[in-house]
């Protein structure tokens, strides 16, 4: 390009030369020396701008975010304010404190899930063991915090026991009345039997009359019905034995089933209580240091979700983040230069920050005055010092950005307005 203009020059050089030699010196006029000024004038503009070149740059606010993404702590449930540990710019361990809530709530809450959970343990045990029909062991951890609660089942379990015990005693009773009656009916039987032998032989020798036979069977057969009633009644005072036993049985599997489900219910509560009352003490999920802390009262109420405290993550690389005009995004590309300028830092004094495009958002964003822009990431090259001291950059400052987009020469950008009216002139709508 510049060999076209300087050929161009060359040309228009001259035939302004041979213009003037035509004219003569003598005959020249004023106005026509001027117009030569003039002429020679505008070659010599119009070669060095169509020679002369300046950056083309795209500007936009940025500011300064950390590579990781920047951990905002919250709390579930929220609570009172006891203590802040933390301030912001401090460097964090992961697990160190960093804001105590006031426990008195979920600790009383874990106290009462803990006990309820202890008596159900101590249920359940009883009833296994009653189950399994021994006695039930406690250890001497579980009786130094509960000895009222393990000797209010162990009378449950006696006092149980004790029902079934009078209930088979009274059935055992009952078996052996109805024993004895049996054996009452044998003899009973024997002689009847013996009597009935004796009257059936005479009566065959015809020594006795036939309605003597028929009353020796009949007595015969009423003493063989009465002593079958007798063995029915002890096979039914045993099932009722045995009825009683498995009810007992099927009450204690019952209770056992609906004291295990509660147990592990409240020890499901006694874990979410637990989690609860340990985090009264918000502590750092990462190692890093603190950006923000948004609690800075004591006896300050935090609601549940609210930002309590920002980290910055260790080793997190720190980035310019840029809003950029939708119409200028077109001309913005990955791996150009950059010009980063920290609005803490007056660039006159310590200079710029050089560094490049990394990334280009592929969408438009919205903010919330209802701006739209498109967000840039720059890295940059270096850091910024002072004496020979790096100053500290911190993420949240703010700067403005230069993006080198390309090269324009000034003829280039002069007539572009031009280029831009004829454009719009030589169109129909």
């Amino acid at each position: 390009m510049r060999s076209v203009i300087v050929e161009k020059t060359r040309l228009a050089v001259s035939f302004a030369r041979a213009l003037f030699a035509s004219t003569g010196r003598r005959g020249a006029s004023t106005k026509r020396r001027f117009l030569g000024v003039v002429f020679f004038a505008l070659i010599g503009f119009s070669t060095w701008a169509g020679v002369s070149e300046f950056d083309q740059v795209i500007s936009g606010e940025a500011k300064v975010v950390p590579s990781q993404q920047l951990q905002t702590i919250q709390h579930f449930e929220g609570g009172i304010v006891k203590e802040i540990h933390v301030r912001s710019g401090v460097d964090v361990t992961l697990g160190q404190a960093l804001i105590s809530l006031d426990p008195l709530e979920s600790g009383a809450e874990y106290q009462a899930k803990r006990s309820e959970f202890i008596q159900a343990l101590i249920r359940v045990r009883r009833l296994s063991a009653e189950h399994g029909g021994v006695e039930p062991v406690f250890d001497e951890e579980l009786r130094a915090v509960a000895s009222s609660q393990i000797d209010n089942e162990l009378l449950l379990a006696k006092a149980r026991k004790a029902r079934l015990g009078a209930s088979l005693a009274s059935f055992d009773s009952q078996i052996r009345q109805k024993q004895s009656e049996l054996e009452g009916a044998a003899k009973t039987l024997a002689l009847v039997k013996e009597e009935r032998k004796v009257i059936l032989t005479l009566v065959k020798k015809g020594l006795e009359p036939g309605l003597e036979a028929v009353r020796a069977e009949k007595t015969y057969a009423e003493t063989v019905a009465r002593a079958n009633e007798i063995r029915a009644a002890i096979d039914e005072v045993r099932d009722r034995q045995s009825v009683t036993i498995q009810e007992y049985s099927a009450e204690i599997l019952d209770e056992l089933a609906q004291a295990s489900l509660e147990l592990s219910k409240l020890e499901q509560a006694v874990n979410v209580a637990a989690d609860k009352s340990d985090r009264s003490v918000i502590r750092s999920p990462v190692a890093g240091t603190v950006n923000r802390v948004h609690t800075t009262t004591v006896g300050g109420v935090i609601r549940p979700s609210d930002p309590i405290v920002e980290i910055v993550p260790k080793d997190s690389e720190l980035l310019f983040e840029a809003k950029i005009n939708p119409a200028d995004i077109g001309y913005v590309r990955p791996g150009q230069k950059a010009l980063l300028k920290l609005s803490t830092y007056d660039y006159s004094v310590y200079g710029v920050l050089e560094g490049y495009v990394d990334v280009v958002g592929s969408d438009s964003v919205e903010d919330q005055n209802g701006d739209t822009h498109y967000l840039v990431k720059l890295v940059p090259a270096g850091q910024v010092t002072s004496t020979g001291k790096v100053l500290e950059m911190r993420p949240g400052m703010t700067a403005q950005i230069d993006i080198i987009a390309g090269k324009r020469s000034v003829l280039a950008y002069l007539s572009s307005p031009i280029t831009k009216t004829l454009t719009s002139a030589f169109t129909e709508k």
